[in-house]
């Protein structure tokens, strides 16, 4: 017949006892004291600190920034000034300027220059030119030749200047005079 097998619980391995928890209780929270009134005002202070330091920064770069407007100011009327003296001093040192203030003083103009041919003895170059001169000004004080730089934009406008027959020098001694019949030959 069949033969019923018994089964019999196995037996857990021997563990060794669990210690028993035990519950502690833990010690009462201590009362929290309110914040000093030292903390309190060292905290106000130190951001009444940064407030002020905030403000002098803005106050400073300010006042910077106003000084590098008035510098800026300056340097741009200095520049003015400088272009104004420059123009003044293009306008002096413009050739009809500089004729103008030579005649002034009594000046003329240098001789065309002349060389002497030791082969032949013959003398070359223009005629005298100390004598045959035109000025730079004419008879009512204008130049002969516009200059952009010496006209005002005021000045009345010139007239022009009517053709003047040249005048013949009166002869000197050791002037060289140009032949009969051959005109003189003008700028050497």
């Amino acid at each position: 017949m069949s033969a019923l097998t018994v089964h019999t619980p196995q037996q857990a391995p021997d563990r060794a006892p669990e210690p028993r928890r035990r519950l502690v209780a833990l010690p009462r929270p201590r009362l929290r004291r309110a914040p000093s009134v030292v903390h309190g005002v060292v905290a106000l202070a130190g951001l009444g600190a940064i407030i002020l330091g905030q403000l002098a920064m803005s106050m400073a770069i300010g006042e910077g920034a106003y000084e590098i407007s008035a510098l800026q100011s300056t340097s741009a009327q200095l520049s003015r000034e400088q272009q104004t003296l420059q123009e003044r001093l293009d306008t002096l040192q413009s050739p009809q300027q500089v004729s103008l203030a030579a005649e002034s003083l009594g000046m003329v103009q240098g001789q065309a220059s002349q060389f002497l041919q030791l082969s032949t003895g013959a003398v070359l170059g223009g005629p005298d030119a100390l004598h045959m001169q035109q000025p730079a000004t004419s008879t009512d004080g204008g130049l002969l030749v516009a200059n952009e730089l010496v006209q005002s934009t005021d000045a009345a406008p010139q007239t022009p200047v009517a053709a003047e027959e040249p005048v013949e020098p009166e002869p000197y001694p050791g002037m060289l005079l140009p032949v009969e019949g051959v005109a003189p030959a003008v700028g050497g």
